[in-house]
């Protein structure tokens, strides 16, 4: 009887042996699997992330968790002239306008050459008249009395010749196309619950600050300062709100006759 015990246990601990190496192979392979399920997971989820980045961030690669980024500033002038380019394709824009401190708010169509400033609401400069027509090829500028309200302009249709340097506006291109080559790249701000890409540039003894709109790729805020000893004073602050880009009729920039 021993040599046959001696010959079942011998079989049985290589059956043993084998179902164990069987078992440790599987085991490997679930890891293995595992782990590369995991990795594609995380490069899924990276790709989707940078879907959701701003232009600023896909272009620079520097997040900034919608507030100034605090990479520094860096030289972006590939990046300055793509802004410019696409903001260039808005040619046609509806917006407000205003400056602070308490002036004047107006409502601005530019159309190609031709631009119309309806008076909105009346700081204290308090003109005879209640919309400017500019027209830029021509460089006449007319104030007309088209409405009494908000200003309390008399009689209705007065026409009121204007310098044309004194009343044709700084538009949102004018200040794109002022840009620099070396204008700094700041950062991502959240302006007036927009996304914005903040800029800064020396011109001359003005600092601009400016808040390019990630979606129009135009100024919603120019912000200019100087410095005086150690203090930075602000001299003035215009605000660009876009109401509409594209479809302005010729009618909208053009007075009757």
């Amino acid at each position: 009887m021993l040599p046959l015990f001696k010959y079942l246990s011998a079989k049985s601990f290589a059956k043993f042996k084998d179902n164990l190496i069987r078992k440790n192979w599987l085991w490997n392979c679930m890891r293995i699997i595992l782990a590369v399920i995991f990795i594609l997971a995380v490069l899924t989820a990276g790709c989707a992330s940078d879907g959701d980045k701003s232009q600023f961030e896909q272009a620079t690669g520097i997040e900034s968790q919608n507030k100034t980024s605090n990479a520094g500033a860096i030289n972006a002038d590939s990046f300055i002239q793509s802004l410019i380019s696409k903001g260039e394709e808005n040619a046609e824009l509806k917006y407000t306008f205003s400056q602070e401190p308490d002036l004047n708010t107006l409502l601005v169509a530019v159309k190609g050459l031709r631009i119309k400033l309806d008076i909105m609401s009346v700081g204290h400069q308090v003109p005879p008249y209640s919309s400017i027509y500019v027209n830029r090829e021509t460089q006449e500028a007319f104030g007309i009395c088209e409405a009494r309200r908000p200003v309390e302009c008399d009689p209705l249709g007065k026409v009121t010749v204007l310098g044309f340097d004194d009343v044709n506006p700084l538009t949102p291109h004018d200040w794109l196309r002022d840009i620099p080559s070396a204008a700094e790249v700041v950062g991502t701000e959240s302006f007036d619950r927009q996304e914005t890409t903040l800029i800064r540039y020396q011109k001359g003894n003005n600092k601009v600050r400016m808040w390019i709109h990630d979606y129009y790729n135009l100024p919603m805020k120019i912000e200019l300062s100087h410095i005086e000893g150690e203090d930075e004073i602000i001299d003035a602050v215009y605000v660009y709100k876009i109401i509409q880009s594209g479809r302005i009729k010729t009618s909208e920039v053009t007075p009757s006759k």
